[in-house]
């Protein structure tokens, strides 16, 4: 049987290279090689009747395809059997973020658009594809099961892909992309159009109205806001300072598991905390809990805790803390104001635009106050069904309430 060529599939893709093509025909031998244009191709699998190749990079338009046996010499030519398209690319997508429910109707510019047959966002399929020109599409977003940033990956007739990483944010309610504080920033303080700030200053100034509010609702609301989970780490027996968390910002508590390798599992109790005045005060008669562990007390020293006496090896200590806020670097870096408190970092952002300017920030200025009281009358009501109660912390540890006893050692 001699060496022939039917079908090459698919028959085109992009000038990159890269494209996995399969070439189906007759007599393909184990040394068989493919070029395109001259330029060798990488023969992935090979059986007597079909090819799995990748293509190389080439210039835009067609060229032939070269199928080669070596050890018996034999050549087939498929005349302009393949064609290279340009890679269509994504510049702009606008808006560049959508809720979990969604339905966004979104505008992504580029350049070779004009044949587009799918728009993924994280995976999932958008609809209603509308191609304006070469350089224009609108969709809608599809339904989303989890917050974070998507991808974004256009694909054309030819199977050429262009892709954006991570640059479509899924938002929940309460939150904004940086992208979006600005847009809304601009618009209250009437600079939409304005080249007076440009869109650097405009991310400073979102970070710092946001760290504002971040601190507002941490002192206002204490741990019901951006608590992170647990810090747990165990002590050596003889260090008496550890380094607290990388994002550490607030300590909430502290916490000791008494019982190190108890078949019953942990006992943690809670630690109390000790003024640096008082650092040789538990060091000597040395204190101990019923578990025959020794009782420390600890201090915030810096960038680390301090324990006193120290403690004794092998304990676990568990720290509630709140985060430190992370930087928004990029346009769809999300701000969560959770309750829908953006709209204060929105305003202040608007103030410091007006600021600059030498406008008149005095309506803006109210503006923002009335937020402020109303998140410190939301302060302590978060939760309608159960108020804040008011905590003995002498007997923390205690499950009677009883005062004495091993409680106070903590």
């Amino acid at each position: 049987m001699a060496l022939s060529v039917s079908t090459i599939s698919p028959p085109s893709g992009s000038t990159l290279g890269s494209t996995s093509l399969f070439i189906a025909g007759t007599d393909f031998d184990t040394d068989v090689t493919v070029s395109f244009g001259g330029i060798p191709g990488t023969v992935l699998s090979q059986t007597a009747t079909l090819l799995e190749v990748t293509t190389p990079f080439g210039p835009t338009g067609q060229v032939d395809v070269v199928v080669a046996n070596i050890a018996v010499p034999a050549t087939v030519t498929v005349v302009n059997g393949y064609q290279y398209v340009e890679n269509p690319t994504i510049i702009s997508v606008d808006p560049n973020y959508a809720p979990l429910e969604s339905g966004t109707v979104v505008t992504l510019e580029g350049t070779g658009l004009a044949e587009t047959v799918s728009v993924t966002i994280g995976g999932e399929e958008c609809t209603n594809i509308t191609i304006v020109d070469d350089a224009s599409i609108t969709f809608r977003c599809p339904t989303f099961t989890e917050p974070g940033n998507m991808d974004v990956i256009l694909t054309v007739a030819n199977g050429a892909t262009a892709t954006m990483t991570e640059f479509f944010a899924i938002i929940i309610s309460g939150q904004d992309t940086l992208d979006s504080l600005i847009l809304q920033a601009q618009q209250k303080a009437d600079l939409q159009n304005s080249k007076f700030i440009d869109n650097a200053e405009w991310a400073r100034y979102a970070n710092k109205s946001r760290d504002e509010l971040y601190d507002i609702l941490t002192s206002k609301y204490g741990n019901n806001y951006n608590m992170a989970e647990p810090y747990v780490f165990q002590v050596t027996g003889n260090e008496q300072r550890y380094p607290l968390p990388v994002d550490f910002y607030k300590l909430s508590g502290v916490d000791v598991n008494t019982s190190p390798g108890a078949g019953s599992g942990q006992q943690w109790a809670t630690m109390k905390q000790f003024n640096f005045g008082e650092r040789n005060k538990w060091s000597w008669p040395i204190p101990t809990t019923i578990y025959g562990t020794v009782a420390c007390r600890y201090a915030l020293v810096g960038n680390e805790i301090m324990f006193a006496p120290v403690p004794q090896g092998g304990l676990s200590i568990r720290l509630w803390y709140v985060k430190r806020p992370e930087p928004m670097t990029n346009g769809t870096s999300i701000c969560d104001g959770v309750s829908g408190w953006n709209e204060y970092v929105i305003t202040d952002m608007a103030i410091k635009a007006g600021i600059k300017e030498e406008s008149d920030v005095q309506a803006l200025m109210v503006q923002k106050q009335a937020l402020l009281d109303r998140i410190e009358a939301m302060a302590e009501s978060r939760n309608e069904g159960e108020a804040f109660t008011v905590t003995d912390i002498r007997n923390a540890n205690s499950v009677d309430g009883w005062s004495g006893g091993w409680d106070s050692n903590f």
